[in-house]
């Protein structure tokens, strides 16, 4: 997959493998969503601290995700580890929030989730699912999301394609090596993101060692 910066070298790659994703309907591309969007920060239309401004009551955008030393995201469609405490800080910074995801990650999670409405983005103008507001561009999810804090929670390529909006990443560093067949590199690379916050956490009963870390956007 290409990634979704508009100029230069790409500022965040992705690699999936295995993973064979639908092709794009005509007029349904969403990495050419992403573009038009980007675009509007390469070009100067955007206000202080590079926040996008191109869009009217652009809501605030974090990205939520666990990723492993490895950069390991996902397995089999689901998370490749348990870790207990990371699931309750999801339900923290997501609860209250409108969650923007892709299908698969909808289809994996155990029903819908109190106190959050469930965005889905996806190619399929056919899929419906009960408590989904279906939408097919970025545009058309930050729409609708009307103005309320948006919480990004995946697939990969969902990240990617809304990276170039986030105003924030809540990051739980899995620190080790995780077998897995969907893999994201560390945003951390591109030089955008500036640590605000980390919560280390040892290794224990199993579970590996793993550090809640916030980044802003510089």
């Amino acid at each position: 997959m290409e990634a979704a910066a508009p100029i230069g070298k790409p500022r965040y790659d992705i690699r999936t493998v295995g993973d064979r994703r639908l092709p794009a309907e005509p007029g349904t591309d969403l990495i050419d969503q992403a573009l038009r969007i980007a675009h509007a920060r390469t070009v100067g239309i955007s206000g202080a601290g590079g926040q996008i401004a191109c869009m009217a009551n652009r809501p605030r955008i974090t990205l939520v995700v666990a990723r492993a030393t490895n950069g390991v995201i996902g397995r089999d469609g689901d998370l490749p580890w348990r870790i207990s405490a990371d699931l309750k800080h999801f339900k923290r910074v997501t609860t209250g929030t409108v969650m923007i995801m892709g299908r698969r990650t909808f289809d994996s999670l155990p029903g819908l989730l109190p106190g959050r409405r469930h965005i889905v983005l996806t190619r399929d103008r056919s899929w419906s699912a009960e408590g989904a507001e279906v939408v097919h561009s970025v545009d058309e999810a930050l729409t609708l999301a009307g103005g309320e804090p948006v919480s990004i929670i995946g697939g990969a390529e969902i990240f990617e394609l809304f990276l170039p909006l986030a105003d924030r990443i809540e990051i739980t560093d899995v620190l080790a090596d995780i077998d897995g067949d969907t893999v994201l590199a560390d945003p951390r690379d591109s030089g955008d993101w500036r640590e605000v916050a980390r919560e280390e956490h040892a290794a224990e009963d199993g579970t590996p060692a793993f550090a809640f870390v916030t980044l802003d956007r510089v």
